[in-house]
């Protein structure tokens, strides 16, 4: 799958598109002063332990705490000799375990993030580190050896298995193969795994006299994380916008290990990269919940607090068969789209996919695979259940920072984040009864400030309908400010 990397970078954002085949499927989104703290290494001190919900709080120097969960946490949290025990039993041990038995307040330990901070959350750590590396995932003082599902084939997996159990007893841990390192050489496997280890030695001789709190380890910054993580046989170009990120990654490529570097371009024609690539007209369209599908069908996506509901409708789309085929049709083409804008705009959590109900089980079953395909290609990972008796997809997928669509916008200052406003009627009951609350014996004369609109409906259609003697013998005078939010007005009596 040809795959294209876009940076778009400026003073104050910086922005990369990933193409697949042409069609952006994700985003990533950075702001100067919001840069991502995923995958940072921090020593810590415990600062509040809460067995109700079998997690500590631990300080990292930030405004907020973050927050380590029971099965996020080390066995043996002051021992870097041994951090695990074996992969199963020690997370069973873990989970039977309480918080209070693993750590205690004021307790100093080393710990990596895991997630950036929510707008309600602060970040999440472990303190089971993972160093990553182009071709693979160096894991401290584990054992643990395995190979990415991505990479199918047997003989190539055998020896890349091979090869990482190796290495993993020369440098005392375990080695996670990533993608990246299918049909790469034995040299630069261990060109890569020397690097890691000697990245882990200088963490580990740093902790021992860095000041708690303090940072350890700070991951790449967002070019050169990508391109560490992208940099694959699939990855056929890299175009920049910026000369030193240009120059920096160019650089970068030529100390990482690659059998296939991609092709690296500087950007510099007067049209704005992302507008020479219809980037930002996609970035656009991933703003709004509806998205329009090819053929006539459409998606509406909506977030809440506690997941994400994504709907399929039909819309304008009628197949040449009967509503089985037109339902079958719709949500085989739904899911590709789907897939794509959850990787998108980074959606993540609890998902619940209102697919279009389908009485045929061949066809259910060809969606669920379909959708199943499709998830291939996302990075993040994800669990999915089959289809229900009422069309419902239930998932979930690894949130690691916030969506795209949160990043970008900021809440309506309208209607505070709901997406509705009171109607005209609604605006004008809650004018009516504050005039009667406001006009006593001793008024005679009321002054209106409202928005055009406002006005003309509660003069024309309000006041002729009134039968109330009150409102009658009132005089009403009228202010017009089209820079009032419709919901807003302000009366004046005398």
């Amino acid at each position: 799958m040809r795959c294209e990397l876009y940076f778009n970078i400026t003073p104050g954002l910086t922005r990369a598109a990933l193409v697949e085949e042409g069609k952006l499927v994700e985003l990533f989104v950075e702001f100067p002063e919001q840069r991502s703290i995923v995958g940072n290494i921090y020593r810590v001190s415990v600062r509040k332990i809460v067995p109700g919900i079998s997690c500590a709080f631990v300080n990292m120097g930030h405004e907020r705490d973050g927050f380590l969960y029971v099965d996020d946490v080390v066995e043996d949290a002051d021992s870097w000799e041994e951090i695990f025990k074996t992969d199963e039993e020690n997370h069973r041990s873990r989970s039977r375990q309480s918080i209070s038995a693993l750590l205690r307040t004021g307790q100093s330990i080393v710990v990596q993030v895991i997630r950036d901070p929510l707008p309600n959350k602060g970040p999440r750590v472990t303190s089971q580190l993972a160093l990553p590396g182009k071709y693979m995932v160096f894991i401290p003082g584990r054992s643990f050896v395995g190979v990415s599902k991505k990479i199918e084939d047997h003989d190539e997996r055998k020896r890349l298995k091979t090869i990482a159990q190796e290495l993993a007893d020369s440098i005392n841990g375990g080695i996670i193969i990533r993608t990246a390192a299918d049909r790469v050489s034995r040299e630069n496997l261990e060109t890569d795994a020397a690097y890691l280890k000697n990245l882990w030695q200088s963490i580990h001789e740093k902790s021992s006299r860095a000041p708690v709190p303090s940072l350890l380890h700070k991951e790449l910054p967002l070019p050169l994380k990508l391109v560490r993580d992208m940099a694959t046989e699939d990855l056929a170009r890299i175009v920049v916008d910026d000369r030193l990120a240009f120059e920096e990654i160019n650089t970068f490529l030529k100390l990482v290990p690659s059998h296939s570097p991609p092709e690296v371009r500087l950007h510099e024609a007067p049209l704005p990269l992302f507008e020479m690539h219809d980037i930002e007209k996609e970035i656009s369209k991933a703003m709004k919940p509806k998205v329009w599908l090819k053929h006539g069908g459409y998606l509406v996506i909506n977030q809440t607090e506690a997941l994400v509901a994504i709907d399929v409708n039909s819309g304008k789309f009628i197949s040449r068969g009967d509503l089985e085929d037109t339902a079958y049709r719709t949500n085989l083409e739904a899911v590709s789209e789907i897939v794509r804008q959850i990787r998108l705009r980074n959606l993540g959590g609890i998902l619940v996919l209102d697919l279009i109900d389908m009485e045929r089980e061949n066809h259910r079953k060809a969606v669920l695979e379909k959708l199943e395909e499709e998830l291939i290609k996302d990075r993040a990972h994800s669990k999915l259940l089959a289809i229900s008796s009422f069309g419902l997809v239930e998932m979930t997928r690894k949130r690691t920072k916030e969506n795209v669509v949160a990043q970008l916008t900021s809440s309506c200052e309208y209607c505070s984040g709901s997406g509705r406003i009171k109607n005209l009627t609604m605006v004008c009951l809650e004018l009516y009864n504050e005039i009667k609350k406001a006009a006593g014996p001793m008024v005679d004369n009321v002054m209106v400030k409202a928005h055009p609109l406002v006005i003309e409906t509660f003069r024309n259609e309000w006041l002729p309908s009134s039968k109330d003697p009150l409102i009658g013998r009132l005089n009403f005078t009228y202010k017009e400010d089209l820079r009032l939010h419709i919901e807003e007005f302000q009366i004046v009596v005398t």
